[in-house]
């Protein structure tokens, strides 16, 4: 395994100053409008302060700044239009949790499209993932975890413009979201691309990343995952090498007995299952499209976070805290 060079570590403040500065925090954006809620989640006053490392005034800012652009970009309601044109566009899903309750995501190169990528769609994919991978976080969680399977990889796929785009976005309004990267088999093309994305990447995301050679991907994934996803895992990436129908079109269930590439048995039991039988209760029309689909008349979602399991669950919810856990559009809005 290869990590990054360690960076100097943030300030971590006893918890009594913690709450001193949320609550300084708290007064500061009390009269800011906050359509969906999301300054009022419990992890996103601290997120905000540790990006910031501790100083109250630049927190507000930077989140002042999320809640307009949340309020211009409505990311609660928003669907990846460019995976439900063409199926399989991203291959970025969510597919299980850690050990410590993370949201463990996974992406092969080979699965989506390798070219012609621009920053808006990547942007828009990654904000749909985000948006619905919060809501199925366990107990503490509010990290996620992303596994990057370069197998596939081609020189046009190799563009930092994309990496520099999305990272804006992401470091701006989803700060502290990532607990760490595993980047598998990066081969030497990308050697320039980690150059450059290093220039803009902040010092603590470098150090969060670690590149895995597949003679060690067994104990690197045992290590950080269930068995069951572990096993999983090793599976699709094995599987991913001499990529198969069955894997690029990875949002259709699997014959009987057979790998199934939309993620680990108990995520799939647990939150695309339940997901995909409430959009099947669902008039055809409402079938065309997830985002803002619903009428006035249709009734609210239930407080609470997890698994989409009514028709109703499915549509925007009114605030960030009734928000649950959506899978890729291509699983849940599979094309015919």
């Amino acid at each position: 395994n290869r990590s990054a060079p360690p960076s100097m570590p943030r300030r971590v403040p006893p918890q009594e100053e913690v709450d001193k500065l949320s609550a300084e925090l708290r007064e500061l954006i009390k009269d800011l409008p906050d359509p969906d809620g999301y300054a009022k989640e419990p992890f996103t006053l601290v997120r905000y302060l540790r990006a910031r490392d501790w100083d109250v005034h630049a927190a507000f800012k930077q989140l002042r700044d999320s809640l307009e652009w949340r309020s211009e970009y409505k990311p609660m309601g928003i669907t990846c239009t460019f995976c439900t044109e063409r199926p399989g566009y991203h291959s970025w899903r969510q597919v299980g949790f850690d050990k410590q309750g993370r949201a463990v995501t996974y992406s092969c190169i080979s699965q989506g499209k390798t070219s012609g990528l621009v920053p808006e769609d990547c942007i828009m994919h990654a904000v749909y993932l985000l948006e619905n991978m919060v809501p199925s976080l366990a107990g503490d969680a509010e990290t996620y975890v992303w596994v990057l399977d370069f197998t596939g990889i081609t020189m046009g796929s190799c563009n930092p413009r994309l990496a520099a785009a999305t990272n804006r976005v992401m470091s701006r309004h989803y700060p502290e979201r990532l607990g760490y990267a595993l980047l598998l088999n990066a081969p030497w093309i990308f050697n320039a691309t980690w150059v450059a994305m290093k220039t803009f990447l902040d010092p603590e995301t470098v150090a969060k990343i670690t590149f895995i050679k597949d003679h060690d991907l067994d104990s690197a994934f045992a290590e950080r995952f269930p068995a069951e996803l572990a096993t999983w895992m090793v599976d699709e990436v094995r599987i991913n090498k001499a990529i198969t129908p069955e894997q690029i079109t990875f949002w259709k269930p699997p014959a009987p007995g057979a790998h199934d590439p939309r993620g680990c048995a108990s995520y799939v039991r647990e939150y695309i299952e339940p997901a995909v039988a409430a959009r099947a209760q669902l008039p055809d029309v409402a079938k065309l499209s997830l985002a803002n689909q619903f009428g006035d008349d249709q009734p609210p979602v239930a407080p609470g976070k997890g698994a989409a399991k009514t028709p109703a669950d499915l549509q925007t919810p009114a605030s960030f805290s009734e928000k649950l856990h959506i899978p890729h559009p291509n699983i849940l809005n599979p094309p015919n």
